[in-house]
């Protein structure tokens, strides 16, 4: 939950996904959505600077 964490964890849920797709294995599908939900659960909240859509 530092700087630049959480805008690190959804680049890497994006990419993951991405590669579920590429490699037809689907193990990674449903990362963002896992990520978010989890991020909710902690009631975290990133600094308004790391806003910014990838």
């Amino acid at each position: 939950m530092t700087p630049g964490c959480w805008q690190q964890s959804r680049y890497r849920a994006m990419e993951l996904e991405r590669e579920s797709v590429t490699h037809g294995h689907g193990l990674w599908l449903g990362m963002r959505e896992s990520v978010k939900a989890e991020l909710q659960r902690l009631q975290f909240k990133p600094h308004p600077s790391e806003l910014a859509p990838l």
